[in-house]
């Protein structure tokens, strides 16, 4: 039984001051991009595509990323409060909330699953060199399934890296 794959794409614009180095700059954002793209964990989101294209009437380089869609909400759905010390309270509450809908009670062990799920998601991202440079409660994902998924793993950071902190305007 063939299985549907969702997906979204994410898009960001960029300013064509100095068409010639962003050239170069989406260059190597799409090599970094063909790097992420390899890494395959269960708890990671799969990123699937990478396309640019310049608009010479709008001045401007547009990026799209496709990744998949997880049919589930993040962790940020229901808590309005940055990563802090009160992270774990609110995944607590967030799973709480989860499981207890469904008639279940968050045990130890469900904890220890969802913390094991993350820790394995970074793993998998540390043993192919990549930091997670901002993780927060919106990367967490909770999907139909209960399995906890970990998204924008670094490309959506270098990209505000590379454009952001220069000024440039990216709209998302």
């Amino acid at each position: 039984m063939r299985s549907i794959i969702h997906f979204v794409i994410s898009l960001f614009q960029i300013s064509c001051t100095n068409p010639e180095s962003r050239r170069k700059q989406i260059s190597l954002l799409e090599q970094e991009f063909r790097l992420l793209q390899r890494i395959r964990h269960s708890n990671l989101i799969p990123l699937f595509a990478f396309k640019w294209e310049m608009f010479e009437d709008e001045e401007c380089f547009h990026l799209y990323v496709a990744e998949q869609l997880i049919l589930g909400l993040s962790l940020s759905f229901y808590i309005n409060v940055s990563f802090s010390v009160l992270f774990i309270n609110c995944l607590v509450i967030y799973f709480n909330y989860f499981y207890l809908k469904r008639g279940l009670s968050v045990n130890a062990d469900i904890l220890r699953h969802i913390t094991g799920s993350i820790l394995r998601a970074l793993q998998a991202l540390h043993k192919a060199n990549v930091v997670h440079k901002n993780l927060r409660p919106s990367c967490i994902y909770l999907d139909s399934s209960g399995e906890i998924r970990l998204g924008d793993y670094s490309l959506e950071s270098r990209i505000n890296e590379i454009f952001s902190l220069k000024g440039i305007n990216i709209l998302r």
